[in-house]
């Protein structure tokens, strides 16, 4: 499942109605709406800040938004507003792996998982 279905999944499940989303983001209906209607491909022209916030507002990770994880756990408050060094940095590591095939996006969140699981191991050393 994509971002935008996701998106659009949550928003069912918890009864959230785009009206509530889009005043949250600030944002125009119709932008919200395009947004909502891109295919995967497209999903880079949904600014990483706003899927920041959209993950905020809908109670979940942005890396389970991304794809990068199956749980749903929820994005710490710090990441709603980024400074703009770590988010162009972000939106830079977003870019690189949305263009990745799915073999590599694969190995990729493989390995972020290995060193978050040896940083884990190292912390409790």
């Amino acid at each position: 499942m994509g971002i935008v279905e996701k998106i659009r999944e949550e928003m069912e499940n918890k009864g959230i109605k785009q009206k509530d989303i889009i005043d949250y983001l600030d944002v125009h209906q119709g932008t919200f709406a395009k947004w909502l209607s891109l295919k995967e491909e497209n999903r880079r022209d949904i600014p990483n800040t706003i899927l920041a916030k959209i993950a905020h507002y809908l109670d979940v990770d942005i890396e389970y938004l991304l794809g990068l994880q199956d749980e749903k756990r929820k994005v710490p408050q710090s990441l709603i507003h980024l400074d703009a060094d770590f988010s162009k940095g972000l939106e830079e590591l977003i870019k690189d792996y949305m263009e990745l095939d799915e073999t590599e996006q694969e190995l990729y969140k493989a390995e972020i998982k290995a060193k978050a699981l040896r940083k884990r191991l190292n912390d409790e050393s």
